[in-house]
């Protein structure tokens, strides 16, 4: 059975405002790999795609100027309900549907994408489904980040604290048993070891993604998560003292209560690993 995260309205729109989206060098990577081996049509753009686990579509909207036809689909009916808010172009629409069984026609899609989600699906059953979908020459590309930036190179001590503090509010929350395991170890192993669905394939890590956030979106990230919902569901006083001991570090590594008129800006790292049919 699938697992079903990030039902409620409020978060569904928590998510869109504070999640990284993918860079748009992670997005040219796929391009040109579609590009190696499926021709394009007269217009320029190839015919279809599918962004299984879409979310509010913040990678479905990334790829509109790549193909005809593009179909999001999540299990969420919110993140749908999101994406909808969101879609302001006559080649994408968005589905509720669940990774494995998705409502298109045999060898009909050229892309399908599963951005931050490969980790929550039944691998078997959904590879049966890309290949159901896949045309000849399709590509399935599957990314993620780590949840939690990467510490700067430079000497940027205020950066690297902030970083540090989501990497231990992150590991609070595992203490708590509030992640779902083992499949955010399979996330942070960058995916090590998947077994692809084709032998023409190719993986590239270590892709940086620049992210600025206020100190209201720097939270809003932190509550985005799985984990923190769980938490708030269960017990919203704990959930409270959780993120309010958060705000308190902030100010200190900060030196302002003003959490509006900072900029944090930080670095998370995306991976990505891309098979052809």
């Amino acid at each position: 059975m699938p697992i079903q995260l990030f039902e409620s309205e409020d978060h569904a729109s928590t998510y869109v405002r504070a999640r990284p989206s993918p860079p748009a060098s992670l997005i040219n990577a796929i391009v040109d790999f579609l590009d190696s081996g499926n021709l394009r049509n007269e217009n320029g753009s190839w015919p279809k795609a599918v962004d299984v686990g879409a979310g509010s579509g913040q990678t479905t909207f990334l790829i509109k100027d790549y193909f005809d036809e593009i179909l999001g689909v999540d299990i969420s009916a919110a993140q749908i309900a999101e994406a909808n808010k969101r879609n302001k172009y006559p080649n994408i629409s968005f589905k509720v549907a669940r990774a494995e069984s998705i409502p298109l026609e045999d060898k009909s899609v050229n892309l399908l994408t599963a951005s931050q989600c490969l980790h929550w699906f039944d691998l078997t059953s959904f590879y049966e489904e890309v290949d159901r979908l896949l045309a000849p020459g399709g590509v399935f590309a599957a990314f993620g980040y780590i949840c939690y930036p990467i510490r700067s190179p430079n000497d940027c001590p205020v950066a690297d604290k902030m970083a540090q503090l989501i990497e231990k509010a992150f590991n609070n929350l595992e203490d708590m048993g509030l992640w779902e395991q083992p499949a955010m170890n399979f996330l942070h192993s960058k995916y090590e070891n998947l077994k692809l669905p084709y032998r023409d394939s190719k993986r590239i890590t270590n892709i940086i993604c620049p992210v600025t956030y206020s100190g209201e979106s720097f939270l809003d990230y932190i509550t985005s998560w799985s984990a923190y919902n769980t938490l708030a569901s269960k017990s919203p006083e704990k959930a409270d003292i959780f993120i309010e001991d958060i705000a308190n570090r902030m100010k200190d590594i900060l030196g302002t209560c003003d959490f509006g008129s900072v900029q944090i800006k930080l670095n998370f790292e995306f991976f990505l690993l891309m098979a052809r049919k």
